[in-house]
This record gives C-alpha cells, structure tokens and sequence, in this order.
C-alpha cells in the first residue's frame, strides 16, 4: 500500500546496496567507439600519400583517386572532370571536377574530357550550320523545340527560397517595413546603409583586380577575414569616389570632357542601335527561373527571342541558362573558362552574340588579365607588339576552337552569308578577338564586329588594325571600357594615398550609423551628430 512512493524507496535502497551492473548491449558500444578512436589515431599520424609517401591525416587531408583509387595529398591531387571509362570501375564523374593524380591519371583525363568536349560541340554546332546553309530557315526549325515539361523542385529549402520574397513583401504591405529595413541593416551592416546596390554590384566586380594591387602599393587592409576585408576595400572606394565627385564639382567639371570627340555619325548610331539587340537575348535567358532554369529551357527560350526579333533561326547556343553557370569552361589543367554565346542566322545573314560578365567564371576570366601575343610563334604577320588580355583571347579561342563555332561561322560564310559579331562588356571583348581570329582567313568575307561597353583588351598597335572592322560604342564615363590592370594599379595607389581621409569620415559615418541603429522605427536616415536638427513640422491647419 505503499504506492509508488514506496516502489521508488525500496529502488533508491537496492541502487544504494546493489550498484547497477554495466548493460551487456552497452559495453560492445563502448569497446567499439574505443577501437574507431584509435583507429582515427592511426590514420591522422601514420597514413602516408600513395604518390609520394609523405605522412598525412588521412581523415582530413587524404583524398581517394577517382581513376586509379589510391590516397593522395593536397600536393599529388588535381581537380578535373573524369571521362565516361576512365572513373574507378569505368564510371565518369558526371561532367564534376573531381580529385585525380596530377601527375598520372590528371593529365590523361583532361585531354580525353577536352577531346570529347570538343569532338561533340563541334559536330553538333557544324552540321546545324550546314544543315541552314543547305536548307535556310526550314530546315533548322525544329532545332530547339519547346521542352516538356518542366518538374518543380518541391523541397522544403527550395520552397522556403521561393516564399521568402512573398514573406519580405508581405511584411512591408502589412507595414512592418521597419522590420524588413532592420534585417537588411543586420545581413549587410553599415555597407547596406552607405553604398547604394549599383555602387556594390560595380565594387564586387572590381575587387578582384583591384585588391592584389592594394597589396603592391604597401597598405594592408584592417580587417582579415573573408568577407570582412572586402566591404573595407568596398568602403574605402566608396570615400575616394566620394571625394573625386566633390572635388571635380568645385572645380566646375559638371559636364564630360569629351576630348574633343566628333559626333558619331547617323550610320553607325543605326547599325548600333540595329545589333543591340543580339546583345541581351542570352541575359534574357539566363533570368529564367526553377524549375525552368535547365539548358533545354534556356536554349528553347534563347530561340524564341531571336525568332520574335526579326525571323533569326538559332544555330547554335552554349550556356544560356543558370544551370550551366558552373559548367562553362573547356575541361584542362588548368580548364579554359568561356562566356555564353549563341549563332543565329536568317536570310543572307548570320550573328554571333556573347553575353557579358554574369557568373563568378566570368568575373575569372576579367581577373585572369595577363598580356599574351595575339599571334602564335611561327605566324606569318607575328609581330610582338600585337597582344592581348590573356583571360578574354583563351574565352574566345574556346569558342572558336572547342566549341565549334569556327566551324559553324566557316560553313555560313562559305555560303556567302555575313556574319556580325555583337557582344556587351565581357562579351564585347571577346567578340572582338574572335573577329580578329575569323578574318585570319582571308579566303572567306570578313566578319563584322559591333561591341558595347568593350573592356581595354588589346594593345594599342593591335587596336589600331581592327579599326576597319570593329565599331566600339562606349556609354558617357563607363568605368568597364577603362578598366584596365595599369589603371586598377593606379587607383590602388590612389586609394592608399587617401588612407587620412577614408579614416576621418568613415569613423563620422560609423558614429552616425552606430546612432541610427539605435533608433530605427523612431527617426528616418542617419544624421551625423554635428548636423542642423531637422526643421520642425509645420503648424495643424
């Protein structure tokens, strides 16, 4: 009758008099987790690379061959894309960069992937523009059919991505706008207050080059870590741009200095205005969403934009869409990186478009800015003054060369088809240089080229020998066409130069921001603490 109560005193006294023996299933458990410990042990001191024998962590820094199956070290590895039959137990790695032996089974691999790279874009992209120089228009018109269709992802990480713009403009419908403003002052700092979205999306592009040139000038950034040393680099630009903006108001240069420029003629404005419009059909494309961002959507709808613009029948088209973002690059030791491009062609006349800088593969090739010569040694017109920015003459030799499209723009002109090469920015200058390498032959009629916002990637010897066939339009004070490595080198040093002033008023904004942070849903901006308090309201009526 004692109860529960009663129960748990006579357990208390047997646990105080009997201590509890170990639970036979318990102590294979314990031996186990022993042995996978020591074994750890023995792996992260003893385990030596099959490559070249120095001792490593197996468990952190061994990684398997996906050819021949041995353990290598960061130092015996490579990354590249393991061909159909050459994986361990003849599988592929599905197009991925994987880890393979640089010295054996890397180079083997990568030259197999190239090769069938290279083999299938050129027979597919050749025999389509055969296919329209023999038949024009109607025989390529099934060439890129509507896809069928298309499968949402309806996970709950991809469902939650697609409600959280409908949750944020909930918000502000709802008016909690200061919420929405809070939370993006929480995710980018006093960045998110200071430099407006086009100012940032401009600094991210310019970084890359323009940080190793900080480094060389003899300033190192405050800040280290990731992310954290480029809002600063961010900043700092922002302040000397300030700065340069205010000094060239005071001194009376409101308007552009055009350096005595002539006034373009009606003629070329038209043909400017007439080819502009190749240039966005792959921007276009590529803003297509899940579950339509696939290379059959992308291309299918790459397809119906050159049809609604003027009858154009797509020919061929590389890299349209989002999915193939990280895929656009010929496989190598190291791989060549190439924008996305498309051939249309319609009656008597053909264009070749090149989509500018959109994905971070992009951005490595404007970084990848090494002075090359234009022309291989042994060329009958070599001449060491002609080069070119290296990243921008490999992405349009990969084109030309492994994607076909040498083949393709050849059987066209073959025909007596003309053929315009457009692009805008990144592609403008790789546009430039495939013309330059498809007038190479002179047996065929010259191309064509028509670039926007053409970035600096020839030297000026070379510039001056493409004058009669490429027309560069640049836009008022566009900073791309005078993005340059001499010029990012000049303003790291100007930046340095300014450390004094970037200290000063960074350090009032930051009191200012520190201040607004504060206050936020109370008062609207950020005021610095010595400016004039803001006039009162006027009186009721």
């Amino acid at each position: 009758e004692g109860g529960s109560r009663h129960r748990r005193g006579c357990r208390a006294d047997m646990m105080l008099c009997c201590p509890p023996s170990p639970s036979p299933s318990r102590a294979p458990i314990q031996v186990g987790a022993a042995a996978v410990m020591e074994n750890a042990a023995d792996l992260a001191t003893t385990t030596p690379c099959e490559r070249c024998g120095e001792p490593c962590n197996a468990l952190l820094k061994l990684a398997t061959c996906a050819v021949c199956g041995k353990k290598i070290c960061g130092k015996c590895s490579v990354k590249t894309v393991v061909p159909p039959g050459e994986g361990k137990s003849g599988t592929s790695s599905d197009g991925k960069a994987v880890a393979v032996c640089e010295e054996d089974c890397g180079p083997a691999c990568a030259a197999k992937a190239a090769a069938n790279f290279r083999e299938a874009l050129v027979a597919s992209h050749g025999a389509n523009a055969a296919a329209f120089a023999a038949g024009g228009a109607d025989a390529t018109a099934g060439l890129y059919a509507r896809p069928g269709a298309a499968e949402a992802d309806c996970g709950y990480g991809a469902t939650a991505q697609r409600l959280a713009p409908l949750a944020v403009k909930a918000l502000q419908v709802a008016g909690y706008s200061e919420v929405v403003y809070a939370y993006r002052i929480a995710e980018g700092g006093i960045v998110a207050v200071l430099l407006s979205p086009t100012f940032r999306v401009f600094a991210e592009r310019l970084l890359p080059m323009l940080s190793k040139h900080v480094t060389t000038a003899g300033k190192a950034t405050d800040q280290k870590r990731a992310g954290a040393k480029e809002a600063e680099l961010a900043l700092r630009l922002y302040y000397f741009a300030c700065g340069e903006a205010v000094q060239r108001l005071r001194d009376g240069h409101e308007g552009e200095d055009l350096g005595g420029a002539k006034p373009c003629s009606d003629d070329v404005l038209d043909a400017l205005g007439r080819w502009i419009g190749p240039t966005q059909w792959l921007y276009a494309a590529h803003e297509l969403s899940a579950p339509q961002a696939t290379p059959e959507w992308g291309a299918w709808y790459c397809a119906r934009l050159a049809d609604a613009a003027g009858g154009w029948r797509l020919v061929a088209c590389v890299g349209a869409s989002r999915a193939e973002d990280f895929r656009l690059a010929v496989p190598g030791l190291p791989p060549t990186r190439f924008p996305a491009w498309c051939l249309a062609a319609r009656a008597g006349e053909a264009v070749l478009a090149v989509r500018g800088s959109t994905t971070p593969g992009d951005w490595a090739i404007n970084s990848d800015a090494d002075e090359v010569p234009f022309l291989n040694d042994g060329d009958a017109d070599e001449d060491p003054e002609l080069t070119a920015h290296g990243g921008i003459l490999r992405a349009a030799k990969a084109i030309l060369n492994d994607c076909g499209a040498a083949a393709a723009v050849d059987a066209l002109r073959a025909k007596g088809i003309h053929v315009t090469v457009v692009g805008h920015s990144l592609g403008a200058g790789v546009a430039v240089l495939m013309t330059a390498l498809l007038n190479q032959n002179t047996t065929l009629p010259n191309a064509r080229c028509y670039g926007y916002a053409t970035p600096a990637c020839v030297s000026p010897p070379l510039a001056e020998r493409l004058k009669k066939t490429v027309t560069s339009c640049v836009l008022r004070d566009d900073a791309v066409p005078r993005l340059s490595e001499k010029h990012c080198a000049r303003l790291a040093r100007e930046i340095v130069a300014d450390d004094e002033n970037y200290r000063e008023r960074f350090a009032k904004d930051r009191a200012a921001y520190s201040q607004h942070v504060k206050q936020i849903g109370r008062k609207e901006g950020m005021v610095h603490a010595d400016a004039p308090p803001p006039p009162p309201p006027p009186p009721p009526p």
